[in-house]
């Protein structure tokens, strides 16, 4: 399952600004940029609403979001160099969702494995 947050790390990751300035006010074009393609993934890749999206991303309307997400398509729609960029991010991401869900389930398992109503920690008792 991706997460929103596994969205605006990723964001962060791939083009260098900071999740503080992601979720901050900044109106840079790269903060922004960064803020656009993390709403985008959000919205394409997770079950999350459009209200918790602007809530994970710091914002209180969801317009926020909306706008984001359109102006993404616009600028694929109009520029073959972002939308082959666009592209690569998108199967990049998909790694990275991948192995964020994967790490996510072996600590999970870890902490089942752990927990002192484990089976697997439980002492054998004789019949």
């Amino acid at each position: 399952r991706i997460l929103i947050h596994d969205c605006l790390i990723f964001a962060s990751t791939q083009t260098g600004v900071s999740i503080k300035d992601i979720l901050g006010p900044s109106l840079l074009r790269s903060v922004v940029e960064a803020r656009h393609l993390g709403m985008w993934l959000a919205r394409k890749y997770t079950t999350g609403s459009l209200q918790s999206v602007t809530n994970k991303f710091g914002r209180t309307e969801h317009t926020t979001v909306r706008n984001a997400v359109s102006a993404v398509k616009r600028k694929k729609a109009r520029s073959k160099t972002f939308a082959a960029q666009l592209e690569e991010d998108e199967l990049a991401f998909m790694v990275f969702a991948r192995a964020a869900a994967e790490r996510r389930a072996a600590a999970t398992q870890a902490a089942i494995a752990a927990s002192p109503a484990s089976p697997a920690t439980q002492p054998e008792t004789a019949p």
